[in-house]
């Protein structure tokens, strides 16, 4: 086995899931990649949604959205193929995206990484843009608050 960006990847997945599952989804990895290594085809949300950890709060319709997004990008990254995976990059990309969508249906102001100075009714404005190109608003979004 290489150990390369690809292994980061398929432990970002298990991470991810086991967030979710409340537990490490050993048996659940296994059964998908049983099932031929193309796990992100037959994802089955509501039947993953079914499996949440019981101790957290029953989530609302556009956080089940959001939860079963993420986890078709953690089932991405678990792709028994590492060819096959996503980079971070592209992982990176696909849950800031997640969170646009979800700033915009909300319409919350982004305010992380922000330069106190920065204007945000320009950062707002590029939003929509997300899904081309990475832009300005969205490298700064992925920096770490000062």
């Amino acid at each position: 086995m290489e150990v390369n960006e690809k292994c980061d990847v398929y432990s970002f997945g298990v991470l991810a899931l086991e967030i979710h599952f409340g537990e490490h989804p050993r048996d659940f990895i296994t059964s998908l990649l049983s099932s031929s290594g193309v796990m992100h085809s037959k994802l089955d949300i509501p039947l993953l949604m079914g499996k949440l950890d019981q101790r957290l709060l029953h989530p609302t319709n556009s956080v089940a959205q959001e939860i079963g997004l993420i986890l078709w990008i953690a089932n991405a990254c678990l792709t028994e193929n590492p060819h096959s995976r996503p980079t971070m990059r592209q992982v990176a990309k696909e849950l800031l995206l997640i969170k646009e969508f979800v700033d915009l249906s909300l319409d919350i102001p982004q305010t992380s990484g922000r330069h106190i100075n920065e204007d945000p009714k320009s950062c707002n404005k590029e939003k929509a843009k997300l899904i081309n190109e990475p832009n300005e608003c969205s490298k700064k979004a992925l920096l770490p608050r000062r």
